[in-house]
């Protein structure tokens, strides 16, 4: 991902279940690229835009903004 070349807004949810594989941030963020926006969810799971969907509109609509 490190040479993805379009502005990058990612969201990770923290809580772990079957879904999810326990992912933390600090073991996505060397991975992202320069300029990448990362938000971590502390109180969702892999589904943060079904749990959290107004948070998640804001935080794209500003990322678009």
């Amino acid at each position: 991902m490190r040479a993805f070349p379009a502005p990058l807004l990612a969201m990770l949810g923290l809580v772990e279940e079957e879904m999810g594989w326990g992912t933390r941030p600090e073991s996505v963020e060397p991975f992202l690229p320069r300029g990448a926006k990362l938000v971590a969810f502390e109180d969702s799971g892999h589904f943060v835009h079904i749990e959290h969907p107004r948070r998640v509109a804001d935080l794209v609509l500003d990322f678009l903004g």
